[in-house]
């Protein structure tokens, strides 16, 4: 049953954020040469690669390790849309920005959403709408879409709900800005 994989899909991906999350709460080092001569981790990083994969990579004392595990998602299951890079810091500190993972069975319309929020909280959504995401082909030109608004009628073009993740390229995460500053 396609909803049942998708189910299962997000319980898997639900665990590996956590077991990440633990690592980062355990201030475990991974054996990774940045990482073998420095003291401190600053945490582990859970990036966005592609709409099947994503990446961890530990930071110690500011330095990037490389990617340390990809994880790839089952056949017929996909993000939803990209989601903005963040960062499981130390000894349970939280994470630095807020993040919801949204996956989406390709063979029907059906998503999961896992939310990780500022405190470090996993929160399991279960099955929810997936995101509107505007087809390339069929996205207006942007002054034509400056002059479509929202009737009471329905008609023009849906706006997407606030908690729909940002299909952005992965811009910095706010930590990772901020141990810069420090430096």
């Amino acid at each position: 049953n396609r909803t049942q994989v998708l189910k299962n899909s997000g319980q898997t991906l639900k665990n590996n954020l956590r077991d990440i999350q633990g690592k980062a709460t355990a201030q475990v080092k991974p054996n990774v040469p940045v990482c073998a001569t420095v003291n401190n981790l600053d945490g582990y990083q859970v990036r966005y690669v592609n709409p099947t994969t994503y990446a961890i990579e530990a930071y110690c004392e500011g330095d990037a390790s490389g990617v340390i595990t990809n994880y790839r998602l089952p056949n017929s299951i996909v993000f939803a849309n990209s989601f903005a890079t963040f960062e499981f810091l130390v000894l349970g500190q939280g994470v630095d920005n807020e993040t919801e993972l949204v996956i989406q069975n390709t063979q029907s319309l059906v998503c999961y959403s896992v939310l990780v929020t500022v405190s470090g909280a996993i929160l399991d959504q279960g099955i929810v709408s997936c995101p509107l995401s505007p087809s390339p082909l069929a996205s207006p030109s942007p002054s034509a879409a400056a002059s479509v608004s929202p009737s009471p009628t329905g008609m023009g073009f849906p706006t997407p709900s606030p908690s729909a993740p940002l299909a952005s390229a992965n811009p910095p995460s706010l930590g990772r800005s901020l141990r810069t500053a420090r430096k």
